[in-house]
């Protein structure tokens, strides 16, 4: 093997050790902070024999299954490795969950993994040019931002993280509901384009608006994803830009855990305070753990009771009636936590397993690995670092809070496949940058 082939390859060992330390960092700050804070909620600790070596050998073996190259599906298989295979793991063993949950997990990695190694020819139209495209996507968000204000929503800006809940519930009734989908197709996928092309082009004055659109929208709508998604995948952009950084992608997670625990340290061991904690609350509990507690509880109520089928999707037809008169995130949230409002939203496992039992889990852990295997392909032409940062918040929903159906026709998928048709080579951006 010559000296540039060992330059380029992943380095495994770092991948398994990364993985590893990882899943033993979140699986202390399970037990000693989201499990102590919020038990009640379903994060309970399980006296489980031997669950940190079931963890490790479960986390080893799934990052030995990982592929080492550079490109889009390593990329976003690391990251979903990251962020919801090894929570998913460090759920399972230290909250005992049922094991008909954890053999569908199991399923997932399975099959998404091994189905997207397979390679495809993408689609290609005649490429676009990008400066004419970043002016389309900020002229239409500035005209959907307008409309917004305009039929309501002005009248409840809200930057305050501690009163998102409510005003949103009172911007979902007061704004006409598609204005929602709009908003979803552009923070999720036009303004993410013009935010990366304009890294790429160096046009920081349409970086700076776009940035701007992104934040006055989660004003509006206080959805939070939509205030902390730019800082996700522009850092996840800028760290894959460099060849030699992109082989230390899992370093990139670490940041999680790691400021986690200091705040942890700190709270706990110097200020000696008792009070739950916004950053492990928020990208500990809600974003790694809220997941596998709520797969599991579809896993668990769908075991015994009358299944889907796609009734309430589109893909239906309305060929198949509906069991029950609720969507299933409001069957589990009335089910389990006592609300018919609140939503037990979940990706593959949960919404698969809702819609056909093992059957539907299996059909979108293929789905997700054919995915993945697509944008593969695209990278492969438009860059492995851009594609891989436009479908991270696609992947981050299908496989943690979004029926896939949904992230398809909901959230932009299909447009984000349209725009890569339609998308110029990574050379021609180049050179485009140069005039």
């Amino acid at each position: 093997m010559t000296t540039a082939s060992l330059k380029f390859d992943y380095p495994a060992a770092l991948k398994v050790a990364t993985s590893l330390v990882y899943a033993l960092l979140l699986a202390w700050l399970y037990k000693n902070e989201v499990a102590a804070f919020w038990d009640y909620q379903g994060f309970r600790v399980a006296e489980t024999p031997l669950a940190l070596t079931k963890i490790s050998v479960a986390t080893i073996l799934t990052a030995l299954m990982l592929p080492n190259k550079r490109d889009t599906r390593t990329y976003l298989l690391i990251c979903t490795n990251f962020l919801f295979f090894i929570p998913s793991i460090v759920f399972s063993f230290l909250a005992g969950a049922d094991l008909r949950y954890v053999v569908t997990l199991a399923f997932v990695i399975i099959f998404s993994v091994q189905i997207s190694a397979l390679n495809f020819r993408p689609i290609l139209m005649r490429p676009i040019k990008i400066k004419q495209f970043l002016n389309f996507a900020l002229g239409l968000s500035l005209v959907f931002l307008i409309l917004y204000m305009v039929l309501g929503g002005v009248y409840r800006l809200n930057f305050n993280l501690s009163n998102v809940y409510q005003v949103r519930a009172d911007n979902l009734d007061s704004v006409p509901g598609f204005l929602g989908y709009f908003v979803s197709l552009l923070s999720a996928i036009l303004l993410p384009l013009a935010i990366l092309y304009s890294i790429e082009l160096r046009r920081f004055g349409i970086l700076a608006l776009a940035l701007s659109v992104q934040l006055v929208f989660f004003g509006l709508t206080n959805f939070k994803n939509i205030l902390f998604a730019p800082i996700l995948f522009i850092s996840f952009y800028a760290f894959l830009r460099s060849p030699s950084r992109a082989g230390y992608l899992s370093l990139y997670f670490f940041i999680l855990p790691l400021f986690a625990m200091l705040n942890v340290v700190l709270a706990r061991f110097i200020l000696q305070t008792d009070q739950f904690l916004f950053f492990v609350n928020n990208f500990i509990r809600r974003m790694l753990f809220t997941p596998p507690m709520l797969d599991e509880r579809h896993v668990i109520f769908f075991s015994d009771n009358p299944l889907y089928y796609w009734s309430t999707s589109r893909i239906s037809l309305g060929l198949v009636e509906s069991p029950y008169d609720l969507a299933s995130p409001f069957i589990i949230g009335e089910e389990y936590f006592g609300s018919t409002t609140w939503a037990a939203n979940t990706g593959l496992i949960g919404s698969g397993f809702s819609h056909a039992g093992y059957l539907g889990v299996i059909i979108y852990s293929i789905l997700f690995g054919l995915l993945l295997a697509f944008l593969n392909a695209y990278g492969k032409r438009i860059g492995h670092a851009l594609v891989s940062a436009l479908a991270l918040l696609s992947v981050m929903n299908i496989t943690r809070s979004s029926d896939f159906t949904t992230v398809l026709l909901t959230h932009g998928l299909v447009f984000l496949f349209l725009f890569l048709t339609f998308a110029p080579r990574k050379e021609d951006v180049h050179s485009e940058a140069k005039y």
